[in-house]
C-alpha cells in the first residue's frame, strides 16, 4: 500500500457504510468530516436526525483482529455524544461486523423494557459481534423502543 492508503481505504469504507446504512435504514448518514479537526467524534453522523441512537466508528483493514482501542475509542465518541457506540469493521475478504453493547442489545429486544434512563443497562457495556445486517435489525428495534424518537 502507498502511503496514506490506509486512509483512503478508511474513508471509502466510510461512505460504503454510510450508503448501506442509508438503504437499511431510511436514514441519511455522512462522513463526519470534522473527526479529524474535533476529537472523539463519531465516523459518521445523521445530520437530519440528531436523536439517531447510535454514534459509529468505521474500521477497515487488510487482516489482523478487533483491537481494544478501537472498542475504546467507539466509546469514548458514544459517551460525548449520549449514544451507543457501534464499532463496524471489515478485513479483506471476510464479512463486515459490529460490536455494540449488550445494552442496546436488551433495549432493543426487550422494546425499551427492563433499562434504566436513555435506555442503558447500569454497568453492560460489554461487547457483542453481530453480523452487519443484524445490526441494521438492532437499529430499527431501538428507535422503535426509544421515547420519542422521530
Amino acid at each position: 500500500m502507498r502511503p496514506g492508503g490506509g486512509r483512503q481505504k478508511g474513508a471509502a469504507f466510510e461512505r460504503e457504510m454510510a450508503a448501506a446504512l442509508e438503504q437499511g435504514l431510511n436514514v441519511h448518514f455522512r462522513r463526519n468530516l470534522e473527526q479529524y479537526r474535533e476529537a472523539e467524534g463519531a465516523d459518521l453522523i445523521t445530520p437530519n436526525m440528531p436523536n439517531f441512537p447510535f454514534s459509529i466508528e468505521c474500521k477497515r483493514y487488510a487482516e489482523g483482529e478487533v483491537r481494544p482501542e478501537w472498542w475504546a475509542q467507539a466509546s469514548v465518541a458514544a459517551a460525548k455524544a449520549g449514544k451507543y457506540p457501534a464499532l463496524v469493521y471489515r478485513f479483506d475478504r471476510r464479512d463486515t461486523y459490529v460490536i455494540v453493547p449488550m445494552s442496546s442489545i436488551a433495549f432493543g429486544v426487550g422494546n425499551g423494557a427492563g433499562t434504566g434512563d436513555n435506555g442503558c443497562i447500569s454497568g453492560c457495556n460489554r461487547p457483542a459481534r453481530i453480523a452487519f445486517e443484524d445490526f441494521l435489525f438492532l437499529c430499527r428495534e431501538v428507535m422503535a423502543a426509544q421515547k420519542g424518537f422521530n
